[in-house]
């Protein structure tokens, strides 16, 4: 990475040409968090369960299940 910023700013650097270049090709995004099908239930169930607003809760809900099915 320090190699790689030398090279944006000032065009040297320390390592081989091509190790920089196969080090930025190795980069991939990073995997993220996805919730369980367990999560998702109890959530669910605990939503259901409550005698009070839960608006926020089944808001979380709603944008947890767009995010597991990502």
């Amino acid at each position: 990475l320090n190699d790689t910023i030398l090279f944006i700013k000032t065009g040297t650097y320390s390592l081989d040409k091509d190790n920089l270049i196969n080090w930025l090709k190795s980069l991939k995004p990073q995997t993220t968090w996805k919730p369980s099908d367990e999560q998702m239930n109890s959530l669910k169930q605990a939503i259901d369960s409550f005698t009070f607003e839960t608006d926020y809760l089944e808001e979380l809900y709603e944008d947890l299940k767009k995010i597991k099915e990502e």
